[in-house]
């Protein structure tokens, strides 16, 4: 479908009477009801709207037969462009009259709104609506303009409304229908979730009178709400001047969604909250295994998502204020995409979330930044990325000297003044504002068991081998390095090779996801191994790109992915050694 997907004004007119297709054509012209601006905005629903009045651009094609009208519904949804509503008239020529064209266009498209529309002297209305399942809007002769506008409105929205309910219901419960979904029912999915709020909302709305601030809100997400249902998303909630939306599939049509938003920001010049030099909203992107559901009660069922991947989007979100930068993305997002190279990203921290094994790594995505400065983050990625890693590494001095040349091209970069207040910080107090972890050795703990003796084991021999490559790399004892490299990565293959027959043999609802993970790894680790053998980087630097990289994905993926798997095959009874 053209444009956004969950929104549609095609309107189809059947009659016979020229004059009468041409008064609808006339009453759907783009027009401005008589209505006063504040019940204008009351009865909007999120339809651009300004003071004077809403506005709805309606597309509309008309038939004067009915042959034709079901004709061209057949080549509309062959074209992705199906009509939202249908306006017919129970008398039409001979061939085919309006209930029966009613009924055929049904049978080919059980989304589209019908009216039927009937004088006084035809049959009677309990016939018709037997005839159509109870499953059209009638309405009798005369009509007014209004009336006509008001019809085609209220149907095109509930078109919108019902499309948006399928898609989330896709997402959450694959392609059942949507009216058997049950209080109760529940899933478990991978999905990327993705929070943004307003900066300063509360602030901004108390300088307003309330019209203004739900014109404000509606126009906000009106422009953010298509642009994730382009690239592929459902809105699951709003919550005030928030999004909460989800996207299954690659976590880069997510950060994709991301970046268009904020540039559609910057391209917009009447709204409050952007017209600063950047984007005043921040979004926060996270990809993991959620629980998906019905909660509520028998008089009203909500779909939604819970568990820890949310909390975590949520928080990430919350750190955008923190690092004042407007999108953020979490180490399993980062890792979960297919083609990173296609965005402009950097590592800005690692932080400690509690209950997690292991802190987490958090990147930057900074394509929406003018030319100038993307340019310029370009040029200095590595160097930036290096200076960071020292700094997390407690080499402070080297650090704040590739700060200081990052600071030369970047002079207002937060994040480079972030590090040199920090190092400043260590130097006059001794406080370093790191994680602590980043060790040459990590040794195994209990907690990383996932109950499957088998792959318990050669978890534990790939954190034997990549302690190996941390130890090389700090003796700098390059002879050997080539060796155990290429040792782990024939491992890694043997180890994803067990796991991805466990899970075949044993139906393991998320394996497709499962072995997309071990691809990924894979990829990345044969531009990782060149990385170390390049001997382009010191030490301290390769260090950190083992913990990050090697030590973080594994405990990272054994905590998550593969605990998942392993209490799927316990709650099947499953005995491996």
């Amino acid at each position: 479908m053209r444009g956004d997907p969950m929104k549609n004004s095609r309107v189809l007119v059947v009659d016979d009477d020229p004059a009468i297709i041409q008064a609808y054509c006339d009453a759907l012209k783009p027009a401005v009801p008589e209505m006063s601006s504040r019940l204008a905005h009351f009865t909007d629903d999120g339809v651009k709207s300004d003071v004077k009045g809403v506005h709805f651009n309606f597309e509309v094609e008309t038939a004067t037969q009915g042959s034709d009208a079901v004709a061209m519904t057949e080549q509309a949804l062959k074209g992705d462009t199906p009509f939202a509503v249908a306006f017919i008239d129970i008398r039409m020529p001979p061939g085919m009259d309006g209930l029966e064209t009613a009924k055929r266009i049904r049978e080919l498209d059980e989304r589209i709104y019908l009216v039927i529309v009937t004088a006084y002297v035809d049959r009677a209305i309990d016939e018709i609506q037997y005839a159509l399942s109870h499953d059209a809007l009638f309405i009798r002769k005369p009509i007014s303009q209004d009336e006509i506008r008001q019809l085609a409105r209220n149907a095109c929205i509930s078109w919108d409304r019902r499309m948006a309910l399928h898609h989330k219901s896709r997402i959450l419960f694959g392609d059942g229908d949507l009216d058997s979904v049950r209080l109760g029912d529940c899933v478990e999915k991978r999905l990327t979730i993705l929070f943004t709020d307003i900066r300063g909302f509360t602030t901004l709305s108390e300088q307003m009178e309330p019209e203004e601030v739900f014109r404000f809100l509606n126009t906000f997400l009106g422009k953010m709400v298509p642009i994730i249902h382009k690239h592929g998303g459902v809105i699951d909630k709003f919550i005030g001047d928030a999004i909460m939306a989800l996207f299954d599939g690659p976590a880069d049509h997510a950060v994709a969604a991301s970046v268009e938003m904020l540039q559609a920001l910057q391209t917009d010049p009447n709204m409050p909250v952007w017209q600063a030099s950047e984007p005043r909203i921040g979004i926060g992107l996270n990809t993991g295994i959620v629980m998906l559901g019905t909660v509520g009660s028998a008089e009203r069922i909500q779909r939604t998502v819970i568990g820890d991947t949310v909390n975590s989007a949520s928080r990430t979100e919350a750190l955008t204020k923190s690092y004042q930068t407007p999108l953020i993305i979490t180490e399993a997002t980062y890792n979960a995409l297919k083609n990173p190279s296609q965005f402009h990203i950097r590592f800005i921290d690692r932080i400690r979330v509690r209950g997690k094994l292991r802190p987490q790594s958090i990147y930057e995505v900074f394509d929406h930044d003018p030319k100038h400065v993307l340019h310029a983050k370009e040029v200095v990625r590595e160097v930036h990325e290096q200076a960071l890693s020292y700094y997390h590494m407690r080499d402070i001095e080297d650090a704040v000297e590739l700060l200081a040349q990052c600071q030369s091209r970047l002079p207002d970069d937060v994040i480079t003044e972030l590090y040199l207040e920090r190092c400043a910080n260590y130097t006059q107090n001794g406080i370093h504002e790191g994680t602590g972890e980043l060790e040459v050795e990590v040794l195994w703990r209990d907690a990383y068991s996932i109950g499957i003796p088998v792959v318990d084991q050669q978890h534990k021999q790939l954190l034997h081998l990549i302690n190996q490559v941390s130890i090389l790399v700090h003796r700098n004892e390059g002879g050997d390095l080539n060796g155990v490299l290429d040792a782990l990565g024939h491992y890694a293959m043997e180890h994803f090779q067990t796991e991805e027959a466990l899970m075949r043999d044993h139906n393991y609802p998320l394996f497709r996801e499962h072995v997309e993970e071990h691809r990924r790894f894979a990829e990345s680790y044969g531009v990782f191994r060149e990385e170390l053998l390049s001997k382009r980087h010191g030490k301290r630097f390769l260090l950190f790109k083992i913990n990050l990289f090697l030590v973080d994905w594994l405990i990272t993926h054994t905590a998550k992915s593969d605990r998942h798997m392993g209490k799927h095959l316990a709650r099947l009874g499953v005995a491996i050694q």
